[in-house]
């Protein structure tokens, strides 16, 4: 190849690459230009929301330097008044920068949401601490109270147990004195039960000297009854009897004999019926006597069984039993009932503790 056609080669060579390179240029200036655009759009949209970060509440607020004097006005024109301006307390006083730089645009606008968003979670961290805090607060306050409570209660369990002794003493004494003044037996309550009865003065007065004993003139006869030769009952004295006289006059009584041919000669000397009466049961005798001698020997005439103790839990089936100890007398029989005062408790053959009407 010629001199000529080798530089006419690298010519167009040279012209061809000019050629592309221009249109690369081109091409590139115009890519240029499409996101320039773009980013001019998307700065004016964050510069415009920007605009309404910086409004309202979160516009930017100036500080108060001082708060200066009160106005007042003279002849029309405002002057000083020298009293300076009072600040409520809690009123914010401080300056405030901007939400969003005007004109930064979209790295503005990431700059000021970054912002807000530390702002809020450091609002949101004082929230949590504050409730934290409550919650401690609440939870040490609770603690207290319970301590306080258990404290109370211990405190008040230790003085109900010192004062438990002398608590049951009184509440034992009111017992006492209660069933003392339900149960008292006296003299006027015992004749008004023997008159009740059907005792006349006169047995009263042989009772009474029977209990008292010889030397006030009284005995206590043992016997029975047996059948005269009139087809009547009379008080023949038996140490062997089943029924007691109280009357002296009873004392070697007999029955009367019936003599020769029933006509009464010949009979034992002394040996005619007497009026032998208060005649009862040997049981029910001794039980009298032991009322009567009860409340002559008590303090003031005032005779006062002793308390029953109280009677346990009726088992399965079962009925309460008795109180033991000095309990209230035991009843097997009708004797032993009329020997009790009205009033007072008695235990019934079950074993059931029962007040006499």
């Amino acid at each position: 190849m010629s001199d000529f056609w080798s530089y006419a080669a690298e010519f167009l060579r040279a012209r061809q690459q000019r050629e592309a390179e221009l249109a690369q240029g081109i091409s590139q200036g115009i890519g240029a230009i499409g996101q320039g655009i773009q980013t001019g759009r998307q700065n004016a949209l964050a510069n415009a929301i920007g605009a309404q970060m910086n409004s309202g509440a979160n516009a930017p607020r100036a500080g108060l330097v001082s708060p200066g004097d009160i106005p007042t006005y003279v002849n029309g024109k405002m002057m000083n008044s020298g009293i300076a301006n009072t600040i409520p307390a809690g009123t914010p006083t401080a300056g405030t920068n901007p939400a969003f730089i005007p004109g930064s645009g979209q790295r503005g606008l990431q700059f000021a949401i970054e912002q807000q968003r530390q702002q809020q979670a450091q609002k949101n961290q004082l929230v949590e601490n504050a409730l934290k805090g409550a919650q401690t607060n609440e939870a040490n306050a609770r603690t207290q109270y319970t301590q306080g409570a258990l404290s109370d209660a211990a405190t008040a369990r230790a003085a109900a147990a010192r004062n438990a002794p002398a608590l049951k003493a009184q509440q034992e004494a009111q017992r006492q004195q209660q069933w003392a003044d339900d149960h008292a037996d006296t003299m006027e309550k015992f004749n008004k039960d023997l008159k009740s009865e059907g005792w006349s003065d006169d047995d009263i007065k042989s009772m009474v000297s029977a209990a008292q004993g010889p030397q006030a003139g009284g005995s206590i006869t043992r016997g029975r009854y047996a059948t005269g030769p009139d087809n009547k009952q009379y008080f023949v004295a038996d140490p062997k009897g089943d029924v007691t006289s109280l009357n002296p006059s009873a004392v070697g009584a007999k029955a009367p004999a019936a003599g020769f041919m029933g006509s009464g000669l010949g009979a034992e000397a002394g040996v005619q019926s007497v009026d032998a009466s208060p005649i009862l049961p040997t049981s029910q005798g001794q039980a009298y006597i032991k009322r009567y001698q009860n409340i002559a020997g008590s303090p003031n005439g005032r005779y006062v069984p002793p308390m029953p103790q109280q009677p346990t839990p009726p088992q399965a089936g079962g009925q309460p039993s008795a109180p033991g100890g000095n309990g209230p007398p035991r009843v097997q029989s009708q004797q032993d009932y009329d020997a009790i005062s009205s009033g007072q408790q008695y235990v019934d053959p079950t074993g059931v503790v029962r007040t006499k009407q």
